[in-house]
This record gives C-alpha cells, sequence and structure tokens, in this order.
C-alpha cells in the first residue's frame, strides 16, 4: 500500500461492498490508507482515539447510520473529523450534519477538495 506522507488513515463506513471499494482505490491511488466498515456499528467497533484522521460515513446505513455514528464519535474529546456521503442529497438536507457533505457519485478530486480542507497536509496544494 502506499502511504500518505503523514501516514494518513480513513475509515470509510458503507453498507455498499462496491462503493466501499471504489472510494478506497480512489483514495490509495492520492496516498491515503483506508480501512473499511460495513454500518456505524463496525465503524465504532475499529474506531480509537488518534488511529484515524477522519472518518468518512454514509449517512444511510443499517444498524447504525452515518448520523448516529457522528454523534458517537463526537462524544470523545480527541474525535475524528467528519465527512458524510449520500446518494440522497435532498433527504440529506433536512438533517444538521457535524461535517461537509459529499453527493455520490462523487470523483476522487472531490473527496480530495473537502479532505484537504479538513485535516493537515492532505492535499497539498489544496486553494483556500
Amino acid at each position: 500500500k502506499m502511504r500518505s506522507p503523514s501516514g494518513t488513515r480513513i475509515l470509510v463506513a458503507d453498507d455498499h461492498p462496491v462503493n466501499r471499494e471504489v472510494l478506497v482505490r480512489q483514495l490509495g491511488l492520492i496516498g491515503i490508507d483506508c480501512d473499511t466498515a460495513e454500518d456505524g456499528i463496525q465503524a465504532l467497533a475499529a474506531w480509537a482515539p488518534g488511529r484515524y484522521a477522519a472518518v468518512l460515513a454514509d449517512i444511510h446505513m443499517p444498524r447504525m447510520d452515518g448520523h448516529q455514528l457522528a454523534m458517537q464519535l463526537l462524544a470523545h474529546p480527541d474525535h475524528p473529523q467528519l465527512v458524510f456521503m449520500t446518494g440522497q442529497p435532498e433527504a440529506s438536507l433536512t438533517q444538521n450534519l457535524p461535517g461537509p457533505l459529499i453527493v455520490k457519485p462523487f470523483t476522487s478530486e472531490r473527496v480530495l477538495q473537502v479532505l484537504a480542507k479538513i485535516l493537515p497536509g492532505a492535499g497539498g496544494s489544496a486553494a483556500p
């Protein structure tokens, strides 16, 4: 696996295997390592303080959705940065999300833009 200069690791939580695979591949190409979870419960189990720079969570997942996951993570003082994903932009506009929202389908450039805004050292030449 390629490593980003900062050793950035991201946790991708999405209940669709293809979405997870594509996102992990896209992020891997730009040097970001990923772990994956099928839902919020798996993501919460994988998370530990300092392990991930960010968590990319699908809003709609079984058992524990992205919003519930965010509330659990934000309860920790050293919580990760949160980025949300959805294929239903109109439904998510009613939710008050504690982080940026990326609408599917999206490009790796779009993900990198969002990460560059919230992560120190991600993307390097990101415009302010």
